[in-house]
């Protein structure tokens, strides 16, 4: 079964040297062989053959890409620049998002906690800046805010039951 996505999706012209996130997730009921997460993708390269990361932020020194936890950006370890033929420079794009892969019986589980609910804070200039993308949009949604609050310039909320008719 291919994985329903939904994402915001982030390119600018230039190249992309971090990207943070604060993700919740709230106890998806998932079976043994189904998928669900929420995640942040760090992309570069073409569509047929992209390198990317799942989080991080590159250091401008050495081209090393690294991830950092909690609100204090502890260094938990680092992707060295030379693993990389596209990122050893910087990113094309990022997105925000998450991915839900049904079972053999064509169910696909919760994303979130079965209604849109996990809240991403993005610094970017306006809605009109980035791409949004559903690819099941009677099972999984996407709401996007702006000024939700004076720590979060810029927020959106994902999530859903999932089901039989997502795909």
């Amino acid at each position: 079964m291919i994985p329903q996505i939904v994402d915001v999706n982030y390119a600018k012209s230039g190249l992309i040297h971090g990207a943070s996130a604060k993700i919740n997730l709230y106890n998806p009921k998932v079976d043994a062989s189904q998928f669900t997460n929420a995640q942040i993708w760090i992309n570069g390269g073409p569509n047929e053959g992209p390198n990317y990361i799942m989080a991080g932020w590159t250091d401008r020194n050495t081209g090393n890409w690294w991830l950092a936890f909690g609100n204090d950006e502890r260094q938990i370890g680092y992707w060295p620049k030379s693993l990389f033929s596209y990122l050893a420079d910087g990113a094309d794009s990022v997105s925000w998002g998450g991915l839900a892969k049904a079972d053999s019986n064509g169910v696909s589980p919760p994303m979130g906690s079965e209604f849109v609910n996990g809240v991403y804070n993005l610094v970017l200039p306006n809605r009109r800046s980035v791409r949004i993308r559903e690819d099941s949009a009677n099972c999984y949604d996407l709401k996007y805010f702006s000024g939700y609050s004076p720590e979060h310039e810029t927020s959106f909320a994902f999530g859903g039951p999932g089901g039989a008719n997502c795909t």
